[in-house]
């Protein structure tokens, strides 16, 4: 055969016309309005998109509540509530065994009724000036009682303090007369306050060097913190099962223990019991902490009382309380 590689590029001519012919008969697309170009844009993404898995939808996260640690609560004290802190135990016992902590020590209160211008020991003439600041007890009632070396009464006056509401705290001032034979002796101011059924709820006191003769020398008071702190039980307490476990805090006066009584609405005890302070060294404040046994046969309301004596237990010379409830 003549010239075969001419033969071949006429074949391959050939096939390449006939492609060109196969694309020309092919209509055109019709071109997509200018407007219409970002509609059609997006449905292509969503078509190309679509063989593909779907993606989960957000997850929302709930955040699952913090579950904190109870904290105690102090009991809630009166508006005059003291920061300070002694250096004193802290009593962690148990319900059937009074186990004194020494790890911590709680904020004691200011007194229930405080005696803000006279200390200890202070030298005093007639009139005597008092300046107090405390809640009146019920009916707006205060005594003030000044007794001598031997007990005797020296003076007494019972205010009624109108001018607060109930149970609101009151400043006070007062100048009275008294008159000894000696020219000096001891003595001792205390200011009291009782609730509607005649029993004593507060008890303050102060010993003072009474002159007859001379000029006065006024010692101003060491602090006008609670000498003694119920800590437990808690104000309007239910207790149950015939005994009470009392304990708290106290700066007693003396070499005393203290007296823990239960009172009814009738005055009358329904358990008592002496509790021993102990106070740790270089502290003001100790511990005591006493089971008190009680007899009731239904549920009855008493006042717990917790009293400090001077030369003896009847010698009331600092008394704190609060109300519970007792059941058989």
């Amino acid at each position: 055969m003549k010239h075969p590689v001419r033969w071949l590029l006429a074949l391959i001519l050939g096939l390449s016309l006939a492609g060109c012919d196969a694309l020309l008969l092919e209509p055109l697309p019709t071109p997509i309005p200018e407007a219409q170009l970002p509609t059609a844009i997006a449905l292509t993404l969503q078509a190309v998109r679509a063989p593909e898995s779907s993606p989960l939808p957000a997850a929302t996260l709930t955040p699952s509540p913090t579950v904190s640690a109870p904290t105690a609560s102090p009991s809630p004290e009166p508006t005059s509530a003291a920061s300070h802190t002694p250096a004193g135990p802290t009593p962690s016992p148990s319900p059937q065994t009074p186990d004194p902590s020494l790890t911590a020590t709680p904020e004691i209160p200011y007194a229930e009724i405080e005696i803000r211008n006279l200390g200890p020991l202070s030298r005093v003439t007639s009139p005597l000036h008092l300046y107090t600041y405390l809640k009146p007890g019920a009916g707006g009632k205060v005594r003030f009682e000044l007794l001598g070396e031997d007990n005797r009464l020296l003076y007494r006056n019972i205010r009624v303090v109108d001018f607060v509401p109930v149970g609101a705290w009151a400043v006070l001032t007062l100048d009275f007369d008294f008159e000894i034979a000696a020219p000096a002796e001891a003595g001792r101011l205390q200011i009291s306050v009782d609730d509607d059924f005649g029993r004593t709820v507060a008890l303050n006191s102060v010993p003072l060097i009474l002159l007859s003769v001379g000029e006065a020398d006024i010692v101003p008071p060491q602090d006008v913190l609670a000498p003694i702190v119920i800590q437990q039980p808690a104000k309007k307490a239910v207790i149950q099962g015939g005994k009470v476990l009392v304990s708290g805090l106290a700066r007693p006066g003396s070499d005393q223990p203290l007296m823990v009584r239960l009172i009814d609405e009738k005055g009358s005890e329904v358990g008592s019991r002496l509790a021993g302070v102990e106070i740790p060294e270089g502290s003001n404040y100790g511990y005591f902490a006493i089971e008190v046994p009680y007899n009731v046969s239904a549920a009855t309301r008493v006042l717990l009382v917790v009293t400090a004596g001077g030369a003896s237990l009847n010698d009331v010379i600092h008394l704190t309380s609060r109300e519970i409830l007792l059941s058989p």
